[in-house]
């Protein structure tokens, strides 16, 4: 027996269960059935393959990464280039949605309308993308200051988040997140240094 390796993939691939919302027997059956209609022949559907998947013993092999990648709707192109389980993170919708706006003023706005929803926050999805969040919000930060219309009559919802997640943020990266947020909407062009 492969000895395992925490390559991370249980997590991730728990968040893509959670969000096709079925359990890794549901999701085995679905991947082999996308399998087969995608002419790659059968596939096992052994309950024991996702719990492999999930501890690091093993990896889908190339037809069960091409199907998996189809089924969740990733680029092949991308899957190949990141490797597992890291492409699985190009599944999740909340990242997707982070990752994929442009660059600009309207898709910034548009990026935290789709992740932001309603102003009932729960405190594990602020934890969840509270790492992406703080690493977009830092490229934020470095970025030279834009103007920006909200794309919809919407209330600002940082303004709306950020003393809710104050109160439930648990230290260090959590608190970092919400500091930088309000630091970044409020901050002065800083001087030219020469």
């Amino acid at each position: 027996m492969a000895a395992a390796v925490d390559d991370g993939a249980g997590g991730l691939l728990q968040l893509v269960l959670d969000q096709e919302r079925c359990d890794g027997n549901t999701f085995v059956r679905r991947l082999a059935a996308h399998h087969q209609r995608l002419g790659l022949g059968t596939m096992a559907c052994r309950p024991e393959k996702i719990s492999r998947w999930k501890k690091g013993r093993s990896r889908p092999d190339r037809r069960a990464t091409i199907a998996m990648a189809d089924m969740l709707g990733v680029p092949l192109d991308q899957a190949h280039a990141l490797g597992w389980p890291h492409w699985l993170r190009l599944a999740l919708r909340d990242d997707r949605a982070l990752l994929a706006s442009p660059w600009t003023p309207s898709g910034t706005v548009q990026a935290l309308e789709l992740v932001g929803g309603s102003a009932d926050m729960e405190r594990r999805e602020f934890v969840i993308t509270g790492g992406t969040l703080a690493a977009l919000l830092a490229s934020w930060a470095a970025a030279s200051p834009a103007t920006a219309v909200l794309s919809s009559n919407r209330r600002p919802l940082i303004n709306d988040h950020t003393p809710a997640s104050s109160r439930t943020a648990s230290p260090p990266s959590d608190t970092w997140t919400i500091r930088l947020a309000p630091a970044r909407h409020t901050r002065s062009p800083a001087p030219n240094a020469g």
